[in-house]
């Protein structure tokens, strides 16, 4: 007989902060239409934003969250939704343009367009968000909070586990605003060097999880034995599982996107190759 998967836990700051979001975002697009011509955006967008708001709440409240308390996998599989699901969704319908246009104009004129032109922010977020930079604290928080001690620690202390969780969402989110780029970070033209990034940041998760999934004959985290023995699982097969969960659903997640850059690396050489020979064609004489 199945055990019973666990209740759902309406914590307050989850609930608040999706909720909190989606009223705010919402109240902006309304705010956009009438400026819809000069800054766009779509319904697709309104619809990836919410998703990812949804999916955020689902991860924290749903039985999901409980039963990460006593399975490993479980716990593997929540961070990962915070880490790579939830953030590229909330990304792609974050039409940064569009909304600071939403903005009242003396705020905008006051406020927005000196910040924008300001050389010591650039530089900054330059360094901010800079792929070296990004490289290292998506791949710090990810092994911080796996290291076995901090992850009991996570577990025991309530201030912790929140902040483990919150460090994953920002985390991937700011990953996640260098693939999209809400507002633009790299060159025009540089989906080759997006892929290497890609392929940077998620190589040592996809280790990681193999690691959990193949090559470690101990375990290595403290989870519920009772629980554990409920669900027919030993504390290896428990870690096991949750090595699976990280190396496919990150190998899913990265290959789709590396697979969507190259697709548009290629349409970008197409359509230069098609200009090029529009010219060549209407002057045969530069050939």
């Amino acid at each position: 007989m199945m055990p019973s998967l666990p209740g759902w836990q309406v914590a307050p700051l989850p609930v608040i902060g999706a909720i909190g979001s989606l009223v705010a975002y919402l109240w902006l697009y309304r705010r956009s239409k009438g400026d819809r011509p000069r800054a766009t955006w779509s319904a697709w967008q309104v619809a990836s934003f919410c998703a990812g708001a949804m999916v955020v709440l689902l991860a924290l409240i749903s039985p999901l969250d409980g039963l990460a308390d006593i399975l490993f996998g479980a716990h593997m599989l929540q961070h990962m939704v915070l880490l790579v699901v939830a953030p590229p969704l909330l990304m792609l319908g974050l039409p940064a343009r569009a909304i600071l246009r939403t903005f009242p104009r003396p705020v905008r004129r006051l406020v927005v367009r000196p910040l924008a032109r300001s050389r010591p922010l650039h530089r900054v977020a330059g360094v901010l968000f800079n792929p070296v930079t990004v490289f290292c604290l998506f791949n710090s928080v990810l092994g911080f909070w796996h290291v076995p001690a901090v992850f009991v620690a996570a577990q025991e202390t309530e201030s912790l586990h929140v902040l483990e969780h919150l460090s994953f969402l920002l985390a991937g989110c700011v990953l996640w605003w260098l693939i999209v780029e809400p507002l633009r970070v790299w060159p025009r033209g540089a989906e080759l060097s997006k892929i290497i990034f890609v392929i940077a940041c998620h190589l040592p998760m996809l280790l990681l999880g193999q690691l959990f999934l193949a090559f470690t004959s101990l375990p290595l985290y403290a989870t519920s034995a009772a629980g554990e023995a409920a669900w027919g699982l030993t504390p290896l097969s428990d870690q096991r599982l949750g090595g699976g969960i990280m190396f496919g659903l990150d190998m899913a997640i990265t290959f789709t996107t590396i697979s969507i850059l190259f697709g548009r690396y290629l349409s970008g050489q197409e359509r230069r190759q098609r200009a090029l020979d529009e010219v060549l064609a209407t002057n045969p004489q530069s050939s």
